[in-house]
Formats: C-alpha cells, sequence, structure tokens
C-alpha cells in the first residue's frame, strides 16, 4: 500500500469517486437491459400507476372531509 501515500489527496478523491460513479452506472446500465429483456417495466408502470392513483384518491378525500 506504499503507492496510495505518493499519490495526493485530490488525485486520491477524484478517483475514489470518479471509481464509484463508474460502478453505479455500469450497475443502471445493466440493469435497465434485464429489465427490458424480461419486460418488467410494463408490469411495473401499471403497478406504480394504481398506487399513485389510489394515494391520490386518499388524498382527495381527506381534502373533500376538511
Amino acid at each position: 500500500m506504499k503507492h496510495l501515500d505518493d499519490i495526493p489527496v485530490w488525485l486520491f478523491t477524484i478517483l475514489t469517486v470518479a471509481g464509484f460513479d463508474v460502478t453505479a452506472l455500469t450497475g443502471l446500465v445493466c440493469t435497465r437491459r434485464l429489465g427490458h429483456a424480461f419486460g418488467l417495466y410494463a408490469l411495473l408502470d401499471k403497478a406504480v400507476s394504481w398506487i399513485f392513483s389510489a394515494i391520490l384518491v386518499m388524498f382527495a378525500i381527506a381534502i373533500g372531509l376538511v
């Protein structure tokens, strides 16, 4: 681990953040491709829209009762 002491702190910080960013973006790309391949997004969109509609209905009833 001697070579880590030789690089400046600002460069180590940039490399660390860039490494985590690349890992996160790679995971997002792979997950998106798998989601499209299995057709999960169409099912998920329907579920989210139903949940969102139910929350809005409860909110509208609560506002109406107030």
